[in-house]
């Protein structure tokens, strides 16, 4: 009888175990580098949608002397159309602002056919998700720069342009690029909020200064009011914790 072959099963086993042990914990590593390295690029991704957003905005305060309002209403004052449309000739969109049709509401059944074709600037390159869906929206209210359906000059943002925000990520808000919604002032309560103004990570938000500068704002090291940031003649300064 022999005992060696039976003795050498046990050790056979201990080295199977060993290997897929070794073997899933430098899985586990490597997808974490992988997923690391995703979280990076979508960062600087969304840094750069902004940064195009922001530039858009100011090439229509040059044009117009005054930054497009939050949206455009009916003769009853229902919002109609979103400022994510008017700027469209503005990052190099002019075909889908021309198949835009302003006779009739975001939804109507003409315009509801464009919800598909929203541009790459307002999505993700990673954590995009529903492709109708913006991921980035506006802060609006009276004290706001986008204040509504009546526009703002930068002559009106007295705090300056550097200490006033106006646009942030809100991945999870849910909201089609063409809708008139965005992110009401008077309900906002946090950075991080995925029914408001949140990022792909639920750690930071990406946000845009009204001087066209990108900035992120990790979520749990704001204190006060962040809605004041927001207001253009508040007097607030920013304290940027990035």
């Amino acid at each position: 009888m022999d005992l060696s072959s039976d003795s050498a099963k046990p050790k056979r086993r201990r080295w199977v175990y060993w290997s897929l042990g070794v073997a899933v914990i430098f899985g586990f590593l490597a997808w974490r580098v992988v997923l690391w390295g995703m979280h990076g690029t979508e960062a600087t991704w969304n840094r750069g949608m902004l940064k195009q957003i922001g530039l858009a905005l100011h090439t229509y305060h040059d044009d117009y002397g005054r930054f497009p309002p939050a949206y455009v209403t009916d003769k009853d004052g229902n919002p109609m159309h979103s400022w994510r449309v008017l700027i469209l000739p503005y990052m190099d969109q002019g075909a889908l602002y021309k198949a835009y049709d302003f006779s009739e509401p975001w939804d109507g059944p003409h315009n509801i056919r464009l919800l598909d074709k929203r541009p790459v600037t307002y999505g993700g390159r990673f954590y995009d998700g529903d492709k109708t869906k913006t991921h980035f929206a506006a802060m609006v209210g009276d004290p706001c720069i986008f204040r509504g359906a009546v526009p703002v000059s930068l002559s009106e943002v007295t705090d300056g342009s550097s200490n006033t925000l106006i646009i942030g990520e809100a991945v999870g808000a849910g909201i089609p690029w063409t809708e008139p919604r965005d992110i009401e002032f008077e309900k906002f309560t946090r950075f991080g909020d995925p029914n408001g103004l949140s990022g792909f990570d639920n750690i930071a938000v990406t946000v845009l200064c009204a001087d066209g500068s990108v900035f992120r704002i990790i979520a749990d090291q704001i204190d006060g009011d962040a809605r004041a940031w927001f207001t253009r003649a508040g007097g607030e300064e920013i304290p940027r914790t990035d």
